[in-house]
């Protein structure tokens, strides 16, 4: 699909892209049966290499990333010469891998990167002090010619699946423990959301700002209307001389939007992810006040917002046959100076 594009000193493409599984051999993801064979693996990075050829993406935040050297080789023969990564996956018993981490490649240089560490007053609120996230995200600063810095926070938020022991009666099992199993999940996805808005306020400079990853929920749920702006403005503590214009400056200056949401050129918002019948919304790109041209301070628009799900929806079986299960999302940005 070709878009029409603007007359803007800078323009640039953001994408991310769970790469489901992404583990070289002989080394297996989550069960000892679970390691690709030479011809699986080649066909995995084959497919990868093609889909990132399509996407042309400046920025690809990724997620199931278990072999980071490897992706990070791979990647640079694709054109992404810069690459970052903050954590290593769990492993047991030598070779079996667990809790894959997250990772970005950018064709920019990456001038900042650090894992993002819950701030302590915020877990002293939520009461949860022995708090970790189930897969550390990445935060990290960008430099991009004709436009400036921008940071990016690359997450995989905790899955709607949570295990828990088989007990009691079929009826509880069947239905009582999925659901709880739900509710912690739920509850794990949406503190990490809240502390995730809490290192955004708590960096000393301000940057244009994107987050963007499997955050394993709808555009609707409590995980995303973490940073969003609330449909009613908060109540003044007692006493402030706050007046109620400052309170929703604030909130507009703050508030994250999707990007699909701002997009000049609309499109659908369609699922990324497919469980049998079940196409749910899982991955977005959140984008800071700064992205939004009718913020006073507005840096940037977004030109147009992308689901590539062609291997999803029309599969073929032979390039697609180690493909994501996950489609990426794709925006491209235009600087409005």
């Amino acid at each position: 699909m070709s878009h029409p594009l603007l007359d803007c000193p800078a323009r640039f493409r953001l994408a991310t892209l769970n790469l489901f599984n992404y583990l070289a051999p002989p080394r297996a993801y989550y069960a000892a049966e679970n390691i690709y064979s030479a011809t699986q693996w080649q066909q995995k990075q084959q497919w990868l290499s093609r889909y990132l050829g399509q996407l042309d993406a400046d920025i690809v935040g990724f997620q199931e990333v278990f072999s980071p050297q490897v992706l990070q080789a791979q990647v640079a023969q694709c054109g992404y010469a810069h690459f970052a990564a903050v954590d290593q996956p769990k492993v047991e018993q030598g070779f079996i891998h667990f809790s894959p981490p997250v990772a970005l490649a950018s064709r920019f240089p990456i001038v900042r990167v650090e894992a993002v560490r819950p701030a302590a007053s915020a877990l002293a609120q939520l009461e949860w002090p022995d708090f970790a996230f189930s897969r550390q995200p990445l935060r990290a600063e960008i430099a991009i010619p004709g436009f400036g810095r921008i940071r990016i926070y690359v997450v995989h938020l905790k899955s709607q699946r949570t295990e828990l022991a088989a007990e009691g009666s079929l009826a509880q099992q069947i239905w009582l423990q999925p659901k709880l199993g739900a509710w912690l999940s739920m509850r794990q996805r949406t503190a990490e959301a809240a502390l995730l808005l809490a290192d955004m306020l708590a960096q000393p400079e301000r940057l244009p700002t994107v987050l963007m990853g499997d955050l394993n929920d709808v555009p609707t749920s409590a995980t995303l209307t973490q940073f969003q702006a609330p449909k009613r403005l908060p109540l003044r503590p007692p006493g402030s001389s706050v007046s109620e214009l400052e309170i929703q400056q604030a909130i507009d200056a703050h508030a994250m939007q999707c990007a699909f949401t701002l997009a000049l050129e609309r499109s659908e918002q369609k699922p990324t992810h497919y469980w049998g019948p079940v196409a749910t919304t899982l991955d977005h790109i959140l984008l800071s006040a700064e992205f939004d041209p009718t913020f006073g301070q507005s840096m940037a628009q977004v030109d147009w917002c992308e689901v590539f799900d062609r291997h999803l929806v029309r599969n073929d079986t032979e390039a697609d046959r180690q493909c994501s299960d996950h489609a990426a999302v794709l925006a491209q940005i235009s600087g409005r100076f």
